[in-house]
Parts: C-alpha cells; sequence; structure tokens
C-alpha cells in the first residue's frame, strides 16, 4: 500500500511514468477510484507489489494479475492482483472467483 510505483493518472487512465518521476501508491489508486489500465501498468503492479513483499521480509511471493470479465458484454473487466505468499502452515484463500482470465501480453494493445 505505501510503496510507490512509476504510475501517471490521467483523468481516468493510469500509465507508466515516462520519467520514472512521478510516483503513486497503491492507496492513492484506490482513493481515486481505481482507473483503466494497460498490459504495462498491470506489470509494474505486479513488480512493485513483489518489491514490496521483499522489502518487508516476504521473500518468494509470487504475483499474478488476472481479469474479471464484467455482467453486462460492455461492462470494462476488472484487474485482480493475486499474491501467493509462501508461509509454513498457511492455507490457500478459497475465495477467488473461478471465471478470472488471464491478461495479454505486454505487447498487446490495450
Amino acid at each position: 500500500m505505501q510503496q510507490a510505483l512509476p504510475l501517471v493518472r490521467g483523468i481516468r487512465q493510469l500509465r507508466v511514468s515516462p520519467t520514472g518521476r512521478d510516483r503513486m501508491t497503491i492507496a492513492t489508486l484506490n482513493e481515486g477510484g481505481g482507473g483503466l489500465v494497460d498490459a504495462k501498468v498491470a506489470s509494474e503492479l505486479t513488480r512493485g507489489i513483489i518489491r514490496c513483499t521483499e522489502l518487508t521480509g516476504l521473500i518468494g511471493a509470487r504475483v499474478g494479475a488476472m481479469l474479471q470479465r464484467g455482467v453486462k458484454p460492455d461492462d470494462p473487466f476488472d484487474l485482480w492482483l493475486v499474491v501467493e505468499v509462501p508461509m509454513p502452515g498457511g492455507t490457500r484463500g478459497r475465495g477467488l472467483p473461478k471465471q478470472l482470465l488471464p491478461l495479454p501480453p505486454v505487447k498487446a494493445t490495450p
């Protein structure tokens, strides 16, 4: 939540900062109601979460970005960031929707 990521917010769209100097936290994204993202932003979010978990001592975390289709055909997709942290004696979460879809490759157009 507090680790800053090199992202820039447009009116309702997020993009990776071209200079890297602009920084935004996940908490800031949530407070602003989210936004439209492309594959580059989703990739930066997953890398940022991994960096954040490593800085707090949670080594070996895996992060996956998945899409959830809206209810209506013309609804936008929701982005899910699924974080798996290996913890002795821990159990896997069971509350994820079954219809999550993989993200397109980073080189794909938004």
